[in-house]
Parts: structure tokens; sequence; C-alpha cells
């Protein structure tokens, strides 16, 4: 049995619990208002990247053969 009334892990008062401040506090967030505002932020987010991937397609299909966006020219390029 241990007989320590208070082990050194365990805080004993609100006060002695570790905040963050900044980005870190809104990603280790538990706060439901956070959470949803952090959804609606990434969201937005990838829809931003996915107009502009769409955009870039658009343009490079607006006339035949063009030559906008070449394989060599894209870092994310599969090789075999």
């Amino acid at each position: 049995m241990n007989n320590n009334p208070a082990s050194p892990a365990i805080p004993t008062s609100l006060g002695e619990i570790k905040s963050y401040r900044g980005l870190l506090s809104w990603v280790s967030s538990v706060d439901h208002k956070q959470i949803g505002i952090l959804y609606v932020v990434s969201a937005f987010t990838f829809f931003l990247i996915g107009l502009t991937e769409a955009l870039l397609m658009r343009v490079q299909l607006f006339r035949p053969l063009s030559s906008f966006m070449e394989t060599k020219s894209s870092p994310c390029t599969a090789r075999r």
C-alpha cells in the first residue's frame, strides 16, 4: 500500500493542471464550441484546396494539348 496521501502525478486542484496557450490550446481543447469552430475551419480549408485543384484542372483542359501542368513540373508524381 502507498501511504503517500497525494501522488505527484495526480493534480490535487484545478490550479495545478497545465493549461496551454495559443494554437495548442485550440487543438487540445475539449470544449464543444471550439471543436465545432475547428471542424468548420478545417472543412472550409479543404474546400478551398479542392476548389483550387479543380480550377487548375479546368485551366489545363481549356485548350487541347495544353501544357499548363506537366508531369515533370508536378512535385507529387508517381514513379515506377
